[in-house]
């Protein structure tokens, strides 16, 4: 496809979209208005199962660094896990606190 066929295809589905924006807003523009909790509740559902998920993964993440260090200074998983865990509680309570 020639590149005047791709930017004569871009400006037609540019054009296409523009048209269909402008009919869905004419009608709608007191939606914005109807927004309230119950219509944003949702946006908060998303927020706290990132914020878990994250923590999720962030423990996850601080595990598999724990065996990876521990299967290359060839120490034991729960002592390496306890000396980590007291360093990363320690940073944080001098970090927040």
């Amino acid at each position: 496809m020639s590149y005047i066929a791709k930017l004569y295809f871009f400006s037609y589905v540019t054009n296409a979209i523009i048209e269909f924006l402008k009919e869905e807003g004419s009608g709608s523009s007191d939606s914005a208005a109807e927004l309230g909790l119950d219509n944003v509740g949702g946006v908060f559902v998303v927020l706290a199962l990132g914020c878990f998920f994250g923590f999720i993964m962030a423990v996850l993440e601080f595990l598999w660094n724990i065996r990876k260090i521990a299967v290359e200074e060839h120490v034991s998983h729960p002592l390496l896990f306890i000396k980590l865990s007291i360093h990363s509680l320690i940073l944080f309570l001098l970090l927040f606190l």
